[in-house]
């Protein structure tokens, strides 16, 4: 299951549980709304929380084609991976992958707060209101 929800200028993407291929069109929906609402302020900033196993193949190749509609839509790319470890550098080298083929500023962080900093380098926003209300709508797990 995955949770989105957008705090001017930043669209957050929470795992819930594993990813799944049918999750990605939802994704999709809410970026190109969300790009709707912003141009090209739209920051997209995923959390992958302890616990949520690396994608299938074929979840794979949709996070894949998601990535490049993200890319097209959004200014920066952040995502999180809680966690350390074999898990995180699993996970790591997956998202690494799938944004290779990005043409927009993408990065991999270990938390939220850190993603949200790099973000407002890019596009002009308090970083700290954000991660309050991030906060608040309870997107923000344990490492983040």
């Amino acid at each position: 299951m995955i949770e989105t929800a957008l705090i001017d200028p930043v669209l957050f993407v929470r795992w819930r549980e594993r990813c799944e291929a049918s999750d990605i069109a939802y994704i999709k929906r809410d970026t190109e709304a969300a790009h709707r609402r912003l141009g090209e302020r739209l920051v997209y900033v995923a959390i992958i929380p302890v616990g949520v196993p690396p994608p299938d193949a074929e979840t794979r190749a949709a996070l894949r084609n998601g990535t490049t509609h993200a890319a097209e839509l959004c200014r920066s790319i952040h995502i999180v991976i809680d966690g350390e470890g074999l898990r995180r550098a699993l996970i790591r080298s997956v998202t690494a992958g799938l944004l290779l083929a990005s043409r927009r500023s993408f990065r991999i962080h270990a938390d939220v707060e850190d993603a949200l900093q790099e973000a407002a380098k890019i596009v002009d926003f308090d970083p700290a209101a954000c991660y309050e209300r991030a906060r608040t709508l309870g997107l923000l797990g344990e490492g983040t």
